[in-house]
């Protein structure tokens, strides 16, 4: 089965002002995916360590009835004028 290759971007690099690693993200966001390496980041470690959380967070979010996710829907015209 064949895959694709994914662009690892590194996030401590990123926030260190890397220009290598910043010019790695600009050709990966312009192909459409990269895998964001958030270990080593005192921001990426704390995201890893609150993933259960936020798993949770968007699973009860999911599991709102269709009314009640169209009452916190953001329409795309808001963000895009």
């Amino acid at each position: 089965m064949p895959t694709a290759q994914l662009r690892k971007v590194n996030l401590q690099k990123l926030a260190s002002g890397d220009i290598e690693e910043s010019k790695k993200l600009f050709k990966s966001c312009r192909s459409g995916f990269f895998f964001l390496d958030l270990q080593g980041s005192q921001d990426g470690e704390t995201l890893l360590g609150d993933v259960d959380t936020i798993f949770k967070l968007a699973k009860s979010v999911f599991d709102l009835d269709e009314e009640s996710k169209q009452k916190h829907f953001l329409k795309t015209e808001t963000f895009f004028r």
